[in-house]
């Protein structure tokens, strides 16, 4: 099983272990892979190696509660296993629940905060949709209005809220536990989700003579799992629906294209998934006959590995968008029942109930949520069918002090295929919230490497008296073709040299690649609401952002206080694979005058090309009014307010990155136990993100780019182990970073304030 590190970990043939049970180790390789593994293993490759010739059986359990007595799970798990001559079988299986922690439950997560730059002051933040309901005033918006829209608005510009005794202005300085009129969700939003898995896992081999053995490798995994969000934030300017002014509902007699009401009378957002996962992987290996003297001894596999992911969710609590802007036009009351309804006395809307976004809270009755909720179901899946083979051996010597070169050929053909199909009022866009399209798409490779091992200069250990290298060629290369976008070749050299025992010396140079996968290449257009600020709300009289934002058509005093704003992303059928070239070059130090001592150091240089990502709407905001670039993915509605940010995934620039990895291993065996210190270090000296235009960002230290990017990070540990007791202490560090206003470290709009 691999997993590949290129920035961020990514699963390969993912096996979805439920527990560590049937692992054996881990392998981490720190340099560029793909020469070896194929796409994606840009930054280094993690190899999990599972149990094989185990015989026995271990039950585990772990439970865990925190200290406010909530977040209970627990971790049941068993393994089994019988080796014999003629082969070997081990099975695992594993249920694993974890209960809900609510971000209301915990102090620093009881409320959205919000860091003002200019006073250096954290203030909460919350939304400005309301179970009260809002309304901000239009350009759009049409109509005089009666008396108590006169009388509302002579007390200033808006907008107005619906406090206890009435409408009024909307006090936008905080939530209503601050003295403010913001709504705060958090209460309601999950800090841990709930979820339960349930795995089984089993491995086998068996003998069919003295050369050749079958062997095979099967999971299952099912995850149940739900999220919940605050009640639907419905916002009519953004699903572009129109409050009429003959509303029956609406006390002011005008259209209103802006009105907001959080609909807690709907319950919560709910999202449940049922994903099931099952892989089988099946073939044969074994040793060439000395028969076939050029090849004797070279060891051969053939395998079948096929694996596919399915799930359904279920979610409830969005409205029909079709059904809203007739509940939210034009109605009256039915003289003859005393009903209100939709539509007018001569062109009456059947089975449409009308919507009262006016009367605060409860007074949305159950038959207009009825008539507008909804309960759609989404099926996803996705699958990987491989056939591989694989042959290695020793070949010759060099010189008689040397280990003999050893080879490795492969090919390989996979297929990869997924889907994403939401509920049809999702999909075609009949929903307040996200808009999904559907996704389909599927594609299919064929590869073939080899892998070069060429000791030059072998000699002894002089205590142990065990043959040692002393300087070797490493070498590899991969070609593949991809039926989306091509043919390419990848390869990768290197060389380890130790002039004495104690060092050794190695470096490397490398290119990869990384595919695009299904989802980045069919993914269909869908919203995702970022946590970002309008630039232009509240903006610097005077500044350069405020002279951009007026040629772009937004007035001055502009502001929104929506903490979120809509993006649309998707796929892109024309994506080209990421191309990268990675250096590394390091040394080990073994020193034999102090025993159980090791240290590594490494210095590595990444390069990316064509990486495959969105421009991201905090890159997009913050560059159209600071630089002036990105600006044509922006659309503003009448009035100011941000519509929507095109976000797709693209071939955008590429990054660079170098740094320093570091680690020290010290375990003493002693007569009071065996003492174990360690450090795991790793310095970042660059991360630069090149977007089109020639647009650099810098991101080590700075929060520019939404990554958290230190320059310096550690692990610490210290363990002492003596049969049967054991204890450790661990301490993970991270060094502080900058995170300025708009995400823009590197404009000068007053002193970064660091966090």
């Amino acid at each position: 099983v691999g997993i590949v590190i290129d920035g961020v970990y990514r699963a390969r043939n993912s096996v979805g272990f439920g527990d560590l049970g049937e692992m054996e180790r881990i392998e981490v390789l720190k340099d560029g892979g793909s020469a070896v593994y194929g796409s994606d293993a840009i930054g280094g490759v993690v190899n999990i190696i599972t149990r094989q010739d185990y015989s026995g059986t271990e039950l585990r359990a772990f439970s865990g509660l925190s200290s406010r007595a909530d977040g209970l799970l627990y971790d049941l798990s068993m393994t089994t296993g019988q080796s014999t001559e003629r082969g070997n079988i081990l099975f695992s299986a594993g249920y694993y629940t974890q209960h809900d922690v609510f971000a209301g439950n915990r102090p620093y997560s009881r409320y959205d905060s919000t860091y003002n730059f200019a006073s250096r002051r954290i203030t909460t933040s919350g939304s400005t949709t309301t179970p009260e309901g809002a309304i901000f005033v239009d350009s759009r918006d049409t109509g005089a209005g009666n008396a108590a829209w006169s009388d509302l608005t002579g007390g200033g510009a808006g907008p107005y809220y619906r406090g206890v005794d009435g409408w009024r202005k909307f006090n936008t300085t905080g939530v209503t536990d601050a003295g403010g009129d913001l709504y705060n969700y958090q209460p309601d939003n999950y800090l841990v989700t709930p979820q339960q898995r349930a795995h089984l896992f089993a491995t086998g081999g068996l003998r069919l003579g003295t050369q050749t053995s079958a062997f095979f490798e099967s999971t299952f995994v099912n995850r149940q799992s739900k999220q919940q969000l605050a009640a639907e934030p419905l916002n009519t300017v953004n699903e572009g629906v129109v409050v009429s002014a003959n509303n029956v509902y609406n006390p002011f007699n005008r259209d209103f294209h802006d009105v907001r009401r959080r609909l807690v009378e709907f319950g919560t957002r709910d999202y449940e998934q049922d994903v099931t996962t099952f892989r089988i992987v099946t073939g044969l290996r074994g040793k060439i006959p000395q028969e076939i003297s050029a090849l004797s001894g070279w060891a051969w596999e053939a395998s079948f590995n096929h694996g596919r992911t399915q799930g359904v969710e279920l979610k409830q609590g969005n409205v029909r968008l079709s059904r809203l802007q007739a509940a939210v036009g034009p109605s009256f009351v039915d003289p003859a029942t005393g009903v209100a309804t939709c539509g007018t006395p001569d062109a009456v809307i059947e089975g449409c109930v009308p919507l009262n976004l006016f009367g605060g809270p409860g007074t949305i009755t159950p038959q207009m949520r009825d008539y507008l909720s909804y309960r759609g179901t989404r099926r996803g899946n996705t699958q990987q069918t491989v056939l591989s083979a694989n042959i290695g051996g020793e070949m010759f010597r060099l010189l008689p002090s040397a280990r003999r070169a050893g080879l490795a050929l492969g090919v390989e053909h996979r297929r990869e295929a997924g889907a994403n199909i939401p509920d049809p009022l999702t999909n075609s866009g009949d929903t307040t919230g996200n808009k999904i399209a559907s996704t389909e798409g599927s594609y299919y490779v064929s590869e073939g490497y080899l892998e070069l091992s060429l000791p030059i200069l072998g000699g002894t250990n002089a205590q142990t008296g065990e043959p040692r290298d002393i300087w070797e060629l490493t070498g590899a290369a991969r070609a593949f073709n991809y039926n989306t976008f091509g043919s390419g070749l990848t390869y990768k050299a290197g060389t380890r040299v130790s002039p004495i025992p104690d060092v050794t010396l190695r470096s490397t140079y490398s290119t990869a690649y990384r595919a695009p996968a299904v989802n980045e290449l069919y993914l269909g257009g869908s919203d995702d609401f970022d946590d970002v600020v309008d630039p232009c709300s509240n903006r610097t009289p005077g500044s350069e952002i405020d002279a951009r934002c007026t040629a772009a058509g937004v007035p001055s005093g502009f502001q929104d206080a929506r903490a979120q704003q809509r993006a649309v992303v998707g796929g892109n059928r024309n994506l080209k694979p990421e191309r990268a070239n990675i250096f590394t070059v390091g040394a080990v130090i073994q020193p034999r005058w102090v025993r159980d001592l090791s240290a590594t150091v490494d210095y590595y240089l990444v390069d990316v090309r064509d990486a495959i990502q969105s421009v991201g709407t905090s890159v997009i905001l913050n560059n159209c009014y600071t630089k002036g670039t990105y600006c044509d993915r922006i659309t503003r509605l009448p009035g100011g307010l941000i519509d929507t940010i095109q976000n797709p995934l693209d071939n955008v620039g590429g990054n660079t990155t170098s740094g320093v990895d570091l680690s020290l291993r010290y375990q003493p065996q002693t007569a009071y136990g065996r003492f174990g210190f360690g450090i795991d270090a790793t310095y970042l000296a660059k991360f630069e993100q090149e977007f089109s235009g020639d647009l650099i960002i810098d991101g080590r230290n700075n929060y520019d780019l939404g990554l958290v990017l230190p320059d310096w990070k550690a692990n610490f540990g210290v363990s002492w182990g003596l049969d049967p007791i054991s204890a450790a202490v661990n301490v993970r560090w991270i060094d502080g970073y900058r995170e300025c206003q708009a995400n823009a470290c590197d404009v000068a709009e007053g002193a970064p304030a660091p966090l």
